[in-house]
């Protein structure tokens, strides 16, 4: 269940720099998130719910549980970015595996 959602192409929403800023970003993290996420084709950060635990979830991808004691959100992102990194990893490499067997 999507409770907030952030279009990365748009400006941070509400509820993202309260998170930021309860969490003690340091100035410019929310853009370098922008950044990051854009070059990995992300559109959408959603602000889920996991059983009874926040989460958040890149375009869909798989959401990656929140936890206040190992980074809150920031330390979500991470988590999530890492995953969706190897997974593009993994399918880069398979697509030259391919193409190497032709």
């Amino acid at each position: 269940m999507t409770v907030d959602k952030w279009v990365v192409k748009d400006e941070p929403p509400a509820w993202l720099l309260s998170i930021a800023d309860a969490e003690c970003w340091p100035e410019g993290t929310v853009q370098r998130w922008r950044v990051k996420l854009e070059l990995l084709h992300v559109a959408e950060v959603h602000l889920t719910r996991f059983q009874t635990r926040d989460a958040v979830d890149l375009d869909g991808d798989g959401w990656t549980v929140i936890y206040p004691d190992s980074g809150g959100l920031d330390g979500a992102l991470v988590d999530a970015v890492g995953t969706l990194e190897a997974k593009k990893r993994r399918f880069e490499e398979e697509e030259e595996e391919k193409k190497r067997r032709r």
